[in-house]
């Protein structure tokens, strides 16, 4: 059965990349991996106008990232940037 995971915390000042970089890193281990699996981990970096309460799988983001993984053969990472209600995955 496939199972969702989610958690959410508002940053104490918005995140900016005006002059600097900005860099998110995280990792994640799938510990059962079946030839049936599809799945993925990701982050999601949201709007400021998000309530961190109601995080789920719809909730609208500014960029999404981590692995899309399927079976044995299907193995890539996703980088999804959403400006102005496009998806545009990279």
């Amino acid at each position: 059965p496939m199972r969702f995971h989610a958690i959410s915390a508002k940053l104490d000042e918005p995140a900016t990349t005006v002059a600097k970089d900005l860099v998110l890193q995280f990792t994640v281990k799938h510990e059962k991996k079946d030839y049936a699996f599809c799945g993925g981990g990701y982050i999601k970096l949201l709007p400021g106008d998000v309530d961190p309460t109601t995080f789920g799988g719809d909730t609208p983001y500014a960029i999404m990232f981590g692995p899309d993984l399927c079976g044995y053969d299907i193995s890539r990472i996703h980088v999804i940037f959403e400006h102005e209600g496009e998806n545009l995955l990279k």
